[in-house]
C-alpha cells in the first residue's frame, strides 16, 4: 500500500450514497468538494459504483470509490490525481527466475520495464487478480529489489544500493534573487 496521497487537512469529510452511478459521476461530486484535480482515466470511465459513505474525509471516500471500482489511485503531481484501472494479473509460479516472471508481467501490461543485469534468482508467485503494477512491486521487493519509475513511464528493476551510484546532480544558476533584509528585534513597552 502506497502512503497516503496528500495530508489529511486538505479538504472536508462528505457522504455518499450512490447505488449504480457512473464513477466519472462520483468522482465530480468528490472534485466539487475539493480543491483537487481529479481525473477519470478512459478506461476507468464505464465503470459503476455502489457505496454509501458518512462524513469521512474525502480522499479516504475516494480510495474506497476508487476500490469499489476496481481502480487505483495515482498521484501525477501534487494537485493532481488520476482515478486508473490497470489490467489485473493472475500468476502461478513455482521457482521461476525472477528475469521471466518480470517479463511475463511486462508482456501482460504492456509496459516498458528495464531489468538490470544485477537482478537475479528465483520466486515462488501466486496472485489472483490483481493490479499488475502492485504484482511486480511485490516480486521484485521479495527479492529486495525496487522498481524506480523513469522518465516516460519507463520502469527500471535495481538494486537499491546502485541508486546512490545513479544519482544526478543538476545546478540552476539563480539571477535577481536576494536574501531577505536581516531580522531586527524591537521592544515595545507601555512606559
Amino acid at each position: 500500500s502506497k502512503e497516503r496521497l496528500l495530508a489529511e487537512d486538505e479538504g472536508e469529510a462528505i457522504t455518499l450514497d450512490v447505488k449504480d452511478r457512473p464513477l466519472r459521476d462520483v468522482v465530480d461530486y468528490i472534485r466539487d468538494k475539493t480543491d483537487v484535480n481529479i481525473i477519470v482515466a478512459p478506461e476507468a470511465e464505464p465503470e459503476k459504483v455502489t457505496i454509501n459513505i458518512k462524513e469521512l474525509h474525502w480522499l479516504s471516500a475516494l480510495e474506497l470509490v476508487a476500490a469499489k471500482a476496481e481502480c487505483i489511485l495515482v498521484q501525477k503531481e501534487r494537485n493532481l490525481i488520476m482515478v486508473e484501472k490497470p489490467p489485473q494479473v493472475s500468476f502461478d509460479f513455482q521457482d521461476a527466475d525472477i528475469r521471466k516472471v518480470i517479463s511475463v508481467i511486462a508482456a501482460y501490461s504492456g509496459a516498458n520495464i528495464v531489468v538490470g543485469q544485477e537482478v537475479q534468482g528465483t520466486v515462488t508467485v501466486r496472485l489472483t487478480h490483481v493490479p499488475w503494477r502492485s504484482a511486480l512491486d511485490t516480486v521484485v521487493k521479495t527479492l529486495g529489489f525496487v522498481v524506480v519509475e523513469d522518465e516516460r513511464n519507463i520502469l527500471r528493476v535495481t538494486d537499491p544500493a546502485r541508486l546512490q551510484e545513479q544519482l544526478e546532480t543538476r545546478v540552476y544558476m539563480l539571477k535577481y534573487v536576494r536574501p531577505p533584509d536581516p531580522y531586527m528585534a524591537t521592544i515595545k513597552t507601555d512606559v
